[in-house]
């Protein structure tokens, strides 16, 4: 029952449906939970007086709104990427709920120069799905936030 959460006036808490990820609002603070409320940490947000926040059911998305003040808006968790071979074309396809992501490659893990994908991103079935050719087995692909 114990955890290391900043002592305070809390005001709004939310969770994951599976009850992982918890998010507290307090009036100067808003901190976050990955595991269970063991472990807190305070978000680095504007200095505004917090009253609510809120969770989707997977995490991924937190809103906050404050006091005379904006809501807040952050995607929480990166969305995963999937990928599948056919002939000689690599598919990567991603949530299509991640509109704030671009899909950037690199040719190798040993530097950090990652470039957007310049490949047609269509939107097929709820999902963002682009097509690369196969040629370089090495190149390696993440989202990154825009």
């Amino acid at each position: 029952m114990s955890n290391n959460a900043p002592n305070g006036t809390w005001y709004s808490v939310a969770t994951s449906a599976n009850g992982t990820i918890l998010a507290a609002a307090s009036p100067t603070i808003i901190c976050t939970s990955t595991n269970f409320g063991q472990n807190w940490v305070s978000n680095d947000l504007p200095p505004y007086t917090w009253v609510s926040v809120a969770m989707s059911a997977d995490a991924s998305k937190m809103v906050a709104v404050a006091y005379n003040g904006p809501i807040y808006t952050a995607q929480l968790t990166p969305p995963s990427l999937s990928a599948s071979l056919s002939g000689t074309n690599l598919t990567i396809v991603w949530p299509g709920s991640s509109a704030n992501f671009q899909l950037q490659q690199n040719p190798t893990l040993l530097s950090n120069l990652w470039t957007d994908a310049t490949n047609l991103v269509a939107l097929t079935n709820g999902q963002y799905q682009i097509i690369v050719p196969a040629t370089n087995p090495q190149t390696f692909f993440r989202l990154q936030s825009k």
